[in-house]
């Protein structure tokens, strides 16, 4: 597990091949999916324990409406949890509201470009060079789906002028150094 701080934020990154060793040998995890889930998690409790010192066993996990988790006990701990291919990724936050993304590099699609991003990255991503434009187009839709991760809601659930809203009220980070170049990570803190 690695993990990276700054004043606003911390994130751990779990490659669950290399990190887990036999873990995905457990019949407990018969599915890559489950594992991977199950790293958040952990990472997620790894995060809670550096920051609150609190014991993650001792803790509730509840879900807000849209279903973003968070921790009754302490409710100023915001994290969120994201995984894809052999990564899982969990962000937390004392002082800001927080989404996280991982994703494989993906081909560029544009037909789910133009249904969900906002018209004038729809045309970057168009004006992009062609050896560039999946990468460009992964980014963005790392950066889509943190944004509204940050505010509990899901992919589909907002219009372009919201989203376009919601995005001037957001730090976003491109870890991409952290996660390796098949990936995009984008973390999202919600500032107003």
């Amino acid at each position: 597990m690695r993990i990276k701080e700054n004043d606003k934020f911390s994130i751990a990154l779990v490659n669950v091949g290399e990190d887990t060793g036999s873990f995905l040998s457990l019949p407990k995890y018969k599915k890559k999916e489950s594992a991977l889930s199950a790293c958040g998690r952990i990472a997620a409790g790894v995060l809670l324990h550096r920051v609150t010192g609190a014991d993650p066993a001792a803790v509730t996990v509840a879900c807000a409406a849209g279903g973003k988790p968070y921790i009754i006990e302490y409710p100023d701990f915001h994290y969120n949890i994201s995984h894809a291919g052999d990564f899982a990724a969990a962000v937390c936050s004392a002082r800001y509201e927080v989404g996280v993304d991982i994703q494989n590099l993906h081909a560029c699609d544009f037909r789910v470009a133009r249904r969900c991003f906002p018209a004038a990255e729809v045309a970057a991503l168009t004006a992009c060079p062609a050896a560039a434009r999946d990468q460009m187009f992964t980014r963005l839709w790392t950066e889509y789906e943190a944004v509204l991760k940050s505010r509990g809601l899901g992919l589909l659930s907002v219009e372009e002028s919201m989203f376009l809203e919601y995005k001037k009220d957001t730090e976003l980070f491109n870890l991409s150094d952290f996660s390796g170049n098949d990936y995009q990570l984008t973390v999202a803190l919600r500032i107003k």
